[in-house]
């Protein structure tokens, strides 16, 4: 299984790259979390832990391989994947098990899920947004250019419906990380603390850059958990503006 497992993520990877995916490298890392998710529910179910893990890693194929099949990936994805796997070799009986599990993904598509495998990724899917936590704020700060709190609703906002999108029993295994989410999203009070205590200074070293980023991010493993994409924000940090809140003098 290993070898097969590398050679789809080092395919999906070179894809990712090329300037013809739309979506960025971003996509690379939401597809890595649901391959994990998907995982970890295959253990949880009883379900196939290859045909899950494979589908994961070409559920969006088609998305980041051309644009144009973005409104019916999941369709032009499962063909594209017969093609792929057939290529590597893979055991023809399973292909058409990985094939459906990739036509049933979509939460917005709703297709009746009729083996644990095809329920296992369409629930990764649904809750890999919650390990990409930094580009949905990027999506709602940066590329929407909204407001503090305008930004915060329509992250909070999307991230209850790919909650809701989730099976009953994977409502139930990831309400924790849900609630947790939520509860640094409604955190009005830190905001408050920071304006008594704190004051915001401009940090312009690169290595107190990428030590102040190092830190935060591995203390947030619910919000940064893959290590590869977590590397990728520390080292950007050096190229990006910094803002840091320390504590006032008189409060130390």
């Amino acid at each position: 299984m290993r070898d097969i497992m590398e050679c789809l993520q080092k395919e999906i990877y070179e894809r990712c790259q090329k300037e013809t995916n739309k979506f960025g490298m971003g996509c690379y890392y939401h597809i890595a979390s649901i391959v994990r998710n998907a995982e970890i529910l295959a253990d949880k179910y009883g379900a196939d832990k290859e045909v899950v893990m494979i589908a994961g890693w070409l559920h969006d194929v088609a998305s980041i391989t051309d644009y144009r099949l973005y409104e019916l990936h999941h369709v032009h994805g499962a063909q594209m994947a017969y093609d792929i796997l057939k290529g590597y070799g893979y055991d023809a009986r399973k292909i058409p098990l990985v094939q459906e599990c990739i036509k049933k993904h979509r939460g917005s598509v709703n297709l009746e899920k009729n083996s644990l495998e095809e329920l296992c990724v369409a629930d990764a899917d649904a809750i890999s947004h919650f390990d990409s936590i930094p580009d949905l704020l990027y999506l709602a700060y940066v590329q929407k250019g909204m407001g503090i709190e305008e930004g915060k609703e329509f992250v909070k906002e999307k991230l209850k419906r790919s909650f809701q999108k989730l099976s009953p029993e994977s409502q139930k295994y990831y309400r924790s990380k849900f609630q947790k989410v939520m509860e640094v999203l409604n955190w009005k009070r830190g905001i408050e603390f920071i304006k008594e205590r704190k004051v915001i200074i401009q940090v312009e070293n690169n290595k107190e850059k990428e030590m102040i980023s190092r830190t935060i991010l591995e203390a947030l493993p619910d919000w940064f958990g893959i290590p590869e994409a977590r590397e990728e924000y520390i080292v950007n940090s050096v190229n990006q503006q910094l803002f840091a809140a320390v504590r006032k003098k008189n409060n130390r």
